[in-house]
């Protein structure tokens, strides 16, 4: 990453952009410092202030999927996989109702979308960002031009 800062995982990286999306360039510093640990990140990800729910609603997914694009554009064997992987992702997590379904992988409505508890942006913004890769479309699929300027330094 560029200026030597190294993200060990999406996580980390996703709620750094949060707090500096937020202007809390404290809690960013104390995200990028946190050794990356998935749990940490979300956990440091949540005392981001000033905060605005209605705002964060508007940008996550297109962030999450600036993330992800990084994640797998950046690593070949990441990239391998998932381009190998078929069908659609879904995030099979049952106390997640927002990123995941909103129950778990052995739940027996996991495979009926119909019956998710849960919107699944994870598995979304999987399947956005593999076909923008594999199709090697513009990140301006993924989201907006500002969004994309605003943080292109860490996302490349």
């Amino acid at each position: 990453m560029p200026n030597n800062k190294v993200f060990s995982s999406s996580e980390q990286l996703f709620m750094f952009v949060k707090a500096k999306h937020f202007g809390d360039e404290e809690t960013a510093m104390k995200i990028l410092q946190s050794g990356g640990a998935p749990l940490v990140a979300k956990k440091l990800g949540r005392q981001v202030k000033p905060f605005d729910d209605s705002e964060w609603n508007k940008v996550r997914y297109p962030l999450m999927c600036l993330v992800l694009h990084a994640k797998f554009d950046s690593d070949p064997k990441l990239r391998a996989v998932l381009l190998e992987t078929e069908g659609n992702f879904v995030e099979a997590s049952p106390r997640d109702r927002v990123w995941g379904i909103g129950m778990g992988a052995k739940n027996v409505n996991a495979t009926n979308p119909e019956a998710w508890r849960g919107g699944n942006l994870m598995g979304k913004a999987l399947d956005l960002v593999r076909k923008v890769i594999s199709e090697n479309k513009p990140k301006s699929l993924l989201a907006s031009t500002n969004l994309i300027e605003k943080f292109e330094f860490y996302f490349n």
